[in-house]
This record gives structure tokens, sequence and C-alpha cells, in this order.
């Protein structure tokens, strides 16, 4: 099993809109030719949602928790449910979209979502793919990252590990 992290940037998406209004939600995975990078997922495959800052500077970090229950197939964006939720029009309109139930989602720091600033000083999350390399869209998480990331959405303070 892969455990994923998805990033989705507010300037081109409404991703708050899209967890606030869909479950499941559909969600690019990458282009046709990257196939690569979603070759190796799974249905039940664990899914964390990230939001970038974007232009406005929104807090950055995990807003939610899912499961993969559809995999990535080719589908043209605006085929899809929330495709009105697109802020910017994509350039190739055909990607690797993928079905995830969301369990659980936080979209502010008050609600306990898992802001960037903390996970960049994390011992074990400053490594991130999301955080070293953010121009991506879909990344794999790493065992041990999954695992501490799991610990602190649950903990009721998200505190940093250094």
């Amino acid at each position: 099993m892969t455990t994923w992290m998805l990033q989705g940037n507010p300037d081109k998406y409404d991703i708050d809109s899209a967890l606030l209004n869909y479950n499941p939600i559909f969600w690019i995975m990458g282009k046709p030719a990257s196939a690569r990078d979603v070759e190796h997922a799974e249905l039940g495959d664990r899914v964390f949602m990230w939001r970038s800052a974007g232009k406005q500077h929104v807090d950055s970090g995990v807003v939610a928790v899912g499961t993969l229950i559809g995999l990535p197939i080719t589908k043209n964006r605006r085929d899809i449910r929330g495709s009105h939720l697109w802020t910017k029009p994509p350039v190739d309109p055909v990607s690797f979209v993928a079905e995830i139930e969301i369990a659980d989602k936080r979209l502010s720091k008050a609600a306990g979502m898992l802001l960037s600033e903390d996970l960049k000083v994390d011992s074990v999350l400053s490594r991130l793919w999301v955080i070293r390399f953010a121009q991506g869209t879909t990344y794999t998480i790493e065992p041990e990252e999954e695992s501490r990331l799991i610990d602190l959405w649950h903990s009721k303070s998200a505190q940093p590990r250094r």
C-alpha cells in the first residue's frame, strides 16, 4: 500500500469548497504523461490532502485525511463532479482522476489542520516532498512520515517534535 499527499492550490482550485461540499471527492493525481507516478495506487491507500498558501497566503498544510476508493483513470477535468471549482482553467484538461473518501477535514488552524510552519520544523516531517518540492501535486509518503502525520492528526495539540 502507498500513502499519498495530494496538494491543492487555492489559486487554481477551491479545495475548501470541494472538501466542504463533496464526499467522496474526485482529485487530479497527474497527467497521462506521468503515469509512473500513480501506477502504484491501490484501493484503500491512505490519502492526506495538502492546501498550499496560494497568492492569498492562506494557512497551508494538511487539511484532510481520506482513503482512495477509486483508482486513477484518465478523464477530462470538465467531466468530474466539482469541476466548476476550478478558478484557473487547466492547461491540459485531461488528467488521471482518483476518487477519495474523506474521513476527516480541518480547514483552519482553529479546527486543527496541520500547519506547514509546524511540519517544517518537525524532525520527521520536514523531509516531506510537499515541503521540499512544493511545485508538485502528487507525492508519496514514507511509512515513518505517515506514522508521524497520523500521530499529529489524532493528537489534541499538534506540536512539532524537534
